[in-house]
């Protein structure tokens, strides 16, 4: 069954995950009995965002840096790109991008364009392909790694390479590293960690696959400067997050690397489960390190299929990509035994 835009955009699958657990319930029913229904300072809650930090730290995402909490993924990308883009100027897109990054890029009067990213088979915009877009007069560079489609993501010496010519050419980075967290990586990391400055900033969401999802927590890790400069702008264009939300996550944060191990495990398991039967079914799976996801190529039978069981999946086109349809790892696999 497949997802319409709103429909993809609001449900978030990419990121159906662990079972609430005890704790975080207990921590989210004592807010609300405390009477914490209010919101939160505009940059989040102080013990949420030093966790959000210390794990970018510890996981080679970022280093350095201010925290900003978000009311998820989304917000995080439409505060990046609406306040970054007004102030600086073109932003130069990946011609295949989440979504939902179109759809920030598209509120306003913002200065913008998307580029061909070249042949590379991970969906990934080559160096020579970002170095060719920069002299097009781009002011800020919006990359993913791993990427929302693919889950593919730059090894380390080409995200340098890539920070090296933005540097070259005083350009910005905005680089969403939120999928990480949900990548099976027996060898190199996702991405070398970035030095978060006026010119690099970095997105993603709080622990990924811990079961805080519907919570909606995200973050902007940047400069101090550039934090208060979209601090600013949150509270004027944009909402804060309820302070039973930030408690809860708090109480996941503080777990999250010891059960990480085993967050990725269960995905695993459920993504061989469901590749096992997509193959039954006559799928042509694309292999991914992302386990939270499986993609394969469009096929007329299998859709007709999965539409049948209203299993859901989304089409690639809505990523700039034609050809191929993304499966969230759900307990929506039950549908298809």
């Amino acid at each position: 069954m497949k997802y319409t835009i709103s429909e993809y955009l609001g449900s978030m699958p990419l990121l159906t995950g662990g079972e609430w657990d005890t704790k975080l319930i207990e921590k989210v029913m004592e807010s609300l009995h405390n009477g914490e229904t209010h919101y939160v300072d505009v940059p989040g809650h102080p013990d949420l965002r030093t966790l959000i930090r210390e794990y970018l730290s510890s996981a080679g995402i970022a280093n350095r840096g201010q925290v900003l909490v978000t009311a998820g993924i989304q917000e995080a990308r439409f505060l990046s790109v609406q306040v970054l883009g007004k102030t600086m100027g073109k932003i130069v897109f990946p011609g295949v991008i989440h979504p939902g990054v179109r759809a920030a890029a598209e509120v306003g009067n913002l200065d913008y364009v998307y580029f061909e990213i070249g042949t590379d088979h991970r969906m990934l915009a080559s160096p020579a392909a970002i170095k060719n877009a920069l002299s097009n007069e781009g002011k800020i560079l919006y990359l993913e790694s791993p990427s929302r489609l693919t889950g593919q993501y730059y090894k380390k010496e080409e995200l340098n390479e890539i920070l090296s010519l933005c540097r070259e050419h005083d350009v910005s980075v905005i680089l969403d590293s939120g999928l990480q967290a949900l990548t099976d990586k027996p060898g190199d990391s996702p991405a070398s960690s970035v030095e978060t400055d006026n010119t690099n900033i970095v997105i993603g969401e709080a622990w990924p696959g811990s079961g805080i999802d519907e919570l909606y927590i995200g973050y902007i890790i940047a400069s101090e400067e550039i934090v208060k400069k979209i601090s600013v702008q949150k509270q004027a264009i944009s909402i804060c997050t309820s302070a039973p939300s930030q408690n809860g996550a708090i109480v996941a944060g503080r777990e999250y690397r010891q059960k990480h191990p085993q967050i990725i495990n269960t995905f695993k398991k459920r993504r061989f489960e469901l590749e096992s039967i997509l193959i039954k079914l006559g799928a042509n799976i694309i292999s991914s390190p992302a386990v939270n996801f499986v993609m394969c190529e469009e096929d007329p039978g299998l859709q007709e299929k999965l539409d049948a069981a209203e299993v859901r999946y989304i089409d690639s086109i809505y990523f700039g990509k034609p050809g191929y349809i993304q499966l969230p790892v759900t307990t929506e696999i039950k549908k298809l035994q």
